[in-house]
């Protein structure tokens, strides 16, 4: 690993001097515009009330950037975590951290999909990345206390393009491979475009199990399609449909694992219960079977158009989320006590629309919806009786449902002062329902839960100045 961040930074430098080198030889060129298109306003960075660090395609190329997690290295004060090699990630900004088992205070937009909870997405053709630092929430609504950050994707274009590339690297546990691809070019002459972009990446954990009773240590796959279509019309308006399909595979890997930090006292404590073995670095020594599985899809549609010099924007889209992981091993060590898994599933769908209007007086006005459906259930095994496979509990639904309406005005006067006024006013409902929950657990005994079933509405009104 220690390999790899020396290659980075070497990277890094080569890629930064150059542009500096120029800026000192051309000290009159002029420097091209940013537009931050996730004021929901198109507003130039430079007139952008608020903190905004902006990934354009060409940075994004040079660094590297593939992945969600990857955007932190280019922006201050923002930190991407993640819950072991598979598991949720939380993001934080200027110290606002998020708890992934709760909720995330910053939210994740890509191509206008929202992501409340995230995982270390794929990120392909990236045309711009937006990162909005402090509260969003007048503009975004929930989950947006800290920031949100904003993908949006390349258009495809016209022309054929096809785009491909081959990695392989490797750490201390083994070796991966992947090979991620695009096509894109017209259908229908210049009025329907459309790109098919395709990842594949295999190979070896980098915290791998050493009592695997099944003697799987711990493997990664990773495969995933995506298309995106675009009908374009000669005023400008368009048509766009997006579709993805997403798996991760992980045999010998629960989806969140932790290894010790301090070795030496571990392999002090519990080397006999790991049958004389020590741990080395980024090792589990757990005699459970591990396993995780899931899989993502989405579908979306979005489209502009004008009508009497207003702008028309809306989009519409649902995803689902399946998740079956398990390999909880409550000691730690490789004495076979107990094995934990859990079951769960998720599904949303978002619609926005917006009517805007830009010039010296500019203003917007929009309405959307965001539903979102969980379902959970957890499960375990008593490994000490012999029992073959988890027993699960009765699963944990939950609901929310966010309406919400928002607007802002701006007034840019003659002597360049510019004036901003909005608001939101959200509505949210909260439903829960939970079965009666009774897990045994060997050595600590019954954990139990009465059953519940919960309901509430929340109202707040937003004000932005």
């Amino acid at each position: 690993m220690k390999t790899l961040e020396r290659t980075f930074l070497f990277i890094t430098l080569v890629s930064i001097l150059p542009v500096y080198a120029n800026s000192l030889d051309n000290p009159e060129k002029d420097v091209e515009k940013i537009t931050i298109r996730g004021a929901k306003l198109n507003t130039f960075q430079e007139d952008f009330a608020g903190s905004a660090t902006v990934i354009t395609s060409e940075l994004a190329h040079d660094f590297g950037i593939d992945r969600l997690r990857d955007i932190s290295a280019l922006v201050p004060n923002m930190q991407i975590t993640q819950l072991g090699q598979m598991g949720g990630s939380f993001i934080s900004f200027r110290g606002i951290s998020s708890n992934p088992f709760v909720v995330n205070r910053a939210s994740v937009y890509i191509d206008g999909i929202p992501y409340r909870e995230i995982n270390n997405q794929l990120l392909n053709n990236i045309d711009q990345i937006e990162v909005l630092k402090g509260p969003q929430g007048t503009l975004y609504g929930s989950n947006t206390e800290a920031g949100v950050v904003i993908v949006n994707s390349k258009r495809p274009t016209e022309a054929l393009e096809l785009d491909l590339s081959v990695e392989s690297y490797w750490h201390t546990n083994g070796n991966n491979q992947g090979v991620n691809g695009s096509v894109s070019g017209g259908l229908i002459g210049d009025e329907v475009v459309g790109r098919l972009s395709f990842s594949h990446q295999r190979g070896d954990a980098f915290v791998v199990n050493t009592a695997a009773i099944d003697d799987i240590r711990g493997e990664i796959e990773e495969a995933s399609v995506q298309a995106d279509l675009f009908w374009l019309f000669e005023d400008e308006s368009y048509l766009r449909f997006l579709a993805l399909w997403e798996s991760n595979k992980a045999p010998g890997l629960y989806e969140q694992e932790f290894v010790p930090t301090n070795l030496d006292l571990y392999n002090e404590l519990y080397s006999q219960a790991n049958n004389g073995r020590r741990l080395g670095e980024y090792e589990l020594s757990q005699d459970v079977i591990k396993n995780t599985d899931e899989d993502e899809n989405f579908i979306a549609i979005a489209g502009r158009t004008a009508l009497s010099g207003v702008t028309i924007e809306g989009n519409l889209s649902h995803s689902e989320h399946d998740d079956d992981s398990a390999g909880v091993d409550l000691d730690l060590t490789a004495t076979p006590i107990f094995r934990g898994a859990v079951l769960s599933s998720r599904e949303s769908t978002f619609g926005e629309i917006k009517f805007s209007q830009q010039g010296d007086f500019s203003w917007l006005f929009g309405l959307n919806i965001f539903n979102e459906k969980k379902s959970r259930s957890l499960g375990a095994q008593d490994l000490t009786s012999g029992q073959p496979t988890p027993t699960f509990e009765t699963p944990q639904f939950r609901e929310s449902t966010d309406i919400g309406a928002f607007t802002t005005m701006s007034y840019l006067t003659e002597s360049q002062w510019r004036f901003e006024l909005g608001g939101r006013y959200e509505r949210s409902n909260q439903r829960l329902e939970q079965g009666a929950i009774a897990l045994f657990i060997p050595g600590v005994g019954a954990i139990a839960s009465e059953a519940q079933s919960l309901e509430e509405d929340f109202f707040d009104f937003l004000p932005r100045f």
